[in-house]
């Protein structure tokens, strides 16, 4: 679902002679055309003008926001059906279905470990306790100061993130 529409220009729909200021689908600001156009004091003029500016002005950065966070972005979940896996730069959720037949082992590799990468691994088949799902890294990263973490419990989720070359689980 996209939360902010952004619209680069001044986008206007006449009904009854209003017009709309949109600048996001949560956020339209109404104002009248035709008493726009019948202010005759100047002062209002100048504070209806400036209005109308700032008004593009937040949508502009309403857009620049969006496009800085990526609210479009998509997510790829990979199915671990596997005793081990070694997760890849395309990977963001992990949703391992293997834990009903045995032990799995997930490693983070060194090439993986880039600032703000997160990773979300979820015990998908609701078994980790009997069969653990363990997260490991190649190098010298840690996950939480250790070198590795065990995910042993029924249905359990894991979210990780990277810095400074380091694994933290939130």
């Amino acid at each position: 679902m996209e939360l902010l529409k952004p619209h680069s220009r001044l986008v206007g729909s006449k009904r009854k002679n209003k017009m709309s200021v949109i600048i996001s689908d949560q956020i339209d600001v109404p104002y009248d055309e035709k008493a726009l156009n019948d202010i005759k004091d100047p002062e209002l003029s100048r504070v209806t003008e400036y209005l109308i500016t700032l008004i593009k002005f937040l949508r502009k950065q309403l857009s620049e926001m969006a496009d800085a966070i990526n609210i479009n972005s998509s997510v790829t979940i990979t199915i671990v059906d596997s005793a081990t896996y070694t997760v890849l730069g395309t990977d963001d959720i992990l949703h391992v279905q293997f834990t009903t037949t045995g032990t799995v082992t997930i490693t983070l590799p060194t090439v993986q470990a880039t600032d703000s990468r997160v990773i979300v691994i979820k015990d998908a088949d609701g078994n980790a306790a009997t069969n653990n799902i363990t997260i490991e890294t190649e190098g010298a990263e840690t996950i939480d100061g250790a070198t590795n973490f065990a995910m042993n419990v029924n249905s359990m989720s894991v979210d990780l993130y990277l810095i400074e070359s380091n694994w933290y689980i939130f």
